[in-house]
């Protein structure tokens, strides 16, 4: 494991600003990259950037409709996308800032980078959504056929 990594169990417990910590089953996705990249999507909506020197949220990205599932930093470590059940957004990371939203996917599972400028999303009616950072609609979107009693299974679930 390269030194930039850090396991993330040595990081907690986290905090809040006042002090108290973090529940864990607060959290729904937590992501961290490189040392000074620390993101956790929430079942509020919220996506929080954390300081990891001081263990402390730096950033509070709100928005999200619905329960946030996944958060992800672009390889370049400049934006962000996070994925909820009402579907994608892409932020800034410097500065907070949403760049763009789109509901075109709804029930946003995860999300993964395919380049700086690129990455693909995948939701619980088993679509997966390529995506441009300059759109906010898919550039193509992926099917995946299923068994009857898979087919059933999922239809239960994406409901």
């Amino acid at each position: 494991m390269s030194s930039k990594w850090r396991r993330f169990e040595v990081l907690l417990p986290l905090q809040f600003n006042d002090g108290r910590d973090v529940p864990t089953d607060w959290l729904s996705t937590a992501v961290f990259e490189i040392v000074d990249r620390f993101g956790a999507a929430s079942y509020d909506g919220t996506v929080l950037l954390w300081n990891l020197a001081q263990r402390q949220p730096r950033a509070k990205l709100a928005g999200h409709q619905d329960w946030a599932f996944g958060v992800r930093y672009s390889p370049d470590g400049d934006t962000l996308v996070s994925t909820s059940g009402d579907g994608v957004r892409l932020w800034d990371r410097a500065t907070g800032r949403l760049l763009w939203h789109s509901a075109s996917q709804r029930n946003v599972s995860t999300a993964l980078w395919l380049s700086p400028t690129e990455f693909a999303t995948a939701s619980a009616d088993s679509s997966i959504a390529i995506w441009n950072t300059s759109h906010h609609e898919s550039l193509a979107t992926l099917w995946t056929s299923f068994t009857r009693e898979a087919e059933a299974h999922r239809e239960q679930v994406a409901e």
